[in-house]
């Protein structure tokens, strides 16, 4: 695979928390192509003892979604794969995003603005049902007023304080089997 489209709607977005990893040439390499929207409606929660947003997989429920669309090459997916649990806890999944913005002018870029194109996202499959009773975002910022700042691990403080194991944050968010 020489690279892929992702798109991101959460913490990895810039001026977000985990940004820092899309940034890192270290983590891979990573190139900020456009800014866009879901073309269909998804529900964008944020929940969790950490504050995570989440997308729900119930397309045509919700708003459509705006985030960043970034081409990765394969030691970034390897990357943003593990932190985001897939296939696990978020499922990376091919959704349709429409351009609203290109982040830079070149001649031999194929998108224009209003383009469709398909994507990887990170989304929730088997989500608690009473998630979809949060708010219902259009955008994730960790800045806003309404939303508890999304809580990084290392900002946990003393371990001890806080008994939260993987198991419990996908039992916080996924359906029970």
């Amino acid at each position: 695979m020489d690279s892929l489209l992702i798109f991101v709607y959460g913490t990895l977005k810039t001026d977000e928390p985990n940004h820092y990893l899309i940034q890192d040439p270290k983590t891979g390499k990573a190139k900020l192509v456009a800014k866009g929207l879901t073309a269909a409606r998804y529900p964008l929660v944020v929940s969790s003892p950490f504050n995570i947003p989440f997308m729900l997989d119930k397309p045509g429920y919700g708003n459509m979604i705006e985030g960043e669309i970034y081409r990765i090459d394969e030691k970034m997916l390897q990357v943003l794969d593990q932190l985001e649990g897939h296939p696990e806890f978020y499922t990376r999944t091919l959704i349709d995003i429409t351009i609203t913005e290109l982040a830079y002018c070149d001649s031999e870029l194929p998108y224009s603005v209003n383009d469709v194109i398909r994507c990887g996202a990170y989304i929730i499959k088997n989500y608690r049902n009473d998630l979809i009773n949060n708010e219902l975002l259009t955008h994730y910022t960790s800045y806003h007023p309404k939303i508890q700042p999304y809580i990084l691990h290392n900002e946990l403080g003393n371990v001890d304080q806080v008994a939260l194991s993987y198991e419990d944050l996908v039992k916080s968010v996924h359906q029970a089997d």
